[in-house]
Parts: structure tokens; sequence; C-alpha cells
């Protein structure tokens, strides 16, 4: 159950790093007036948000503690705008 659990968290994280690279695309693609690819990106870093999210919220829901935990939300949270 631990080993499926730290599976879990790693899958939010690279969800996260994932939500993270399209969010900073959507940049580019506004600088360079390509709106149709900035609202593409724009609902692929929602996805990705979202899933980890929902990782998150089941490992709370749970009641799983640790580091790992911590770190996942304060990076959610840096991820809010």
């Amino acid at each position: 159950m631990e080993q499926d659990i730290k599976k879990l968290i790693t899958m939010a994280f690279e969800a996260v790093e994932q939500s993270i690279i399209e969010r900073n695309s959507i940049r580019e693609y506004y600088i360079n007036d390509q709106m149709y690819e900035a609202e593409i990106a724009q609902r692929r870093s929602d996805k990705y948000y979202g899933y980890a999210y929902g990782i998150y919220q089941a490992l709370v829901e749970m009641g799983y503690k640790g580091e790992d935990i911590d770190k996942l939300c304060d990076l959610l949270k840096g991820k809010m705008f």
C-alpha cells in the first residue's frame, strides 16, 4: 500500500510539472498571436493541474500525512492564479 501511495504522489508531482510547462507556453503563444494554441495549452494545463489536485484530495481524505504531501500542497497552492 505504501508503495502505491508513493507512486500516486510521484504521478501528482509529474502532473504539476507538466501543468507548469503548459502554463508557461501560453505566454509565448499569446506573444506570437497564436490564440488557438494558447487556448489548447490552457486546457492542458488545467487538465494536469486537476489530475494532481484530485490525487492530493484523495490522499488527504484517506488520512495520508507526510513531507511529500506537504510539498505537493505547496506546489498546488503556488500554481493557483
